[in-house]
């Protein structure tokens, strides 16, 4: 979803945890608006239109594809004149088409913050935790769960799972100690 503040929904989400844990300042994102079609796919079918159609303009083609508004922008962004039919589209054009269309680089100046996260990473390496009882390995008897630890996941209910199945992990875990300490003999 492109928003007056940025990208948003989905895709964007998934790939921000990736790019943030790059550690680069500028990561390069590049974005195919036809997912499914590769260079060579595009090409063919544009000589294609080109052959059947040489007088239709080749915004007319895009936005039968795409939605009008992002086939202006992606036709402005490869230098292609709005009115330009099939029959003037030089090789040159075709192929800023071709790489506008999918793979068209999109500047990320960073996230909306922790305020409007629904996800945060980071937290707890799980190096510290014991793996079956989710058990601090440095202090006995504190347990962890849910985003304290450095896990996260793609949207779509991975990190509700997470927690709730962390949760589960270390509250038994935690219930299993109290209860072996108080009937250890001498207490």
């Amino acid at each position: 979803l492109f928003t007056h503040q940025g990208f948003s929904g989905p895709a964007p989400l998934n790939i921000s945890r990736h790019w943030l844990r790059s550690g680069s300042p500028k990561p390069e994102v590049l974005a195919s608006f036809l997912p499914g079609r590769n260079g060579e796919s595009l090409r063919l079918e544009l000589e294609k239109e080109s052959l059947r159609h040489p007088r239709r303009t080749v915004e007319r083609f895009l936005s039968e594809r795409l939605p009008a508004r992002l086939a202006q922008v992606l036709m402005k962004k490869s230098g292609i004149p709005a009115a330009l039919v099939f029959n003037q589209l030089s090789r040159i054009q075709r192929e800023a088409l071709v790489s506008a269309v999918l793979a068209s680089p999109l500047s990320v100046n960073g996230t909306a913050g922790y305020a409007k996260a629904e996800v945060t990473a980071g937290g707890i390496d799980l190096a510290e935790v014991d793996s079956k009882t989710l058990e601090s390995q440095k202090v006995p008897g504190l347990f962890f769960a849910g985003e304290i630890l450095d896990v996260d996941g793609r949207i779509g209910g991975f990190n509700f799972q997470w927690a709730w199945s962390s949760g589960m992990v270390a509250g038994r875990a935690a219930a299993k100690k109290v209860l072996a300490e108080r009937s250890a003999p001498g207490l």
